[in-house]
């Protein structure tokens, strides 16, 4: 993993940060287990903190999220709860009104999942890799806030989640830092 990480540091370091930005999402979130034949659907929130280059085309800092959803079929009622933090970068095109982007995330995620049907209620607690992408696009308000409206999909890989997708979908607004 570090070894991946040292090319990252190397291309980062030439570009300067400019700026800062904080972000504050709320959204629908989605998943659906292979090994339940049911649509885990519930809601996301992300915060994310990161820096923009002085072209202003690439983007790189941390996100925080928290995801949960719940669904039931025929065998019983199901629920999921997932912190996933990631280390994010975005490569962004466009003018200084409206800019779409895509986004890359590698990191780490908490989860819990419960299952309870009518003959036993199980809870279980893990941890694990997450990793994912996204595309969104960000409208400038004023010259420091913006909406963010994204998508993005999350590997989740766990001891209970194996190889899972969870999908965010989210609207939120930016304070870009001067």
């Amino acid at each position: 993993m570090v070894l991946l990480l040292l090319p990252l540091s190397e291309v980062l370091a030439q570009y300067k940060p400019q700026s800062g930005s904080s972000i504050i999402q709320l959204g629908y979130a989605g998943l659906q287990p292979k090994d339940i034949d049911v649509d885990l659907t519930g809601v996301g929130v992300n915060f994310t903190y990161e820096h923009l280059n002085l072209q202003k085309f690439l983007a790189y800092g941390f996100s925080i999220s928290y995801l949960e959803g719940s669904g039931s079929n025929s065998t019983g009622n199901f629920k999921y709860h997932t912190w996933p933090i990631t280390f994010a970068m975005k490569g962004f095109i466009g003018g200084d009104k409206a800019r779409a982007y895509v986004r890359g995330q590698i990191g780490i995620q908490s989860s819990t999942a419960q299952a309870e049907t009518t003959i036993v209620t199980s809870k279980i607690w893990s941890t694990g890799f997450t990793g994912g992408g996204g595309i969104g696009i960000n409208y400038l308000l004023n010259e420091r806030i913006f909406l963010n409206l994204e998508y993005n999909a999350n590997w989740i890989e766990s001891d209970f989640y194996d190889s899972e997708l969870i999908h965010l979908i989210t609207l939120g607004i930016g304070i870009q830092e001067k």
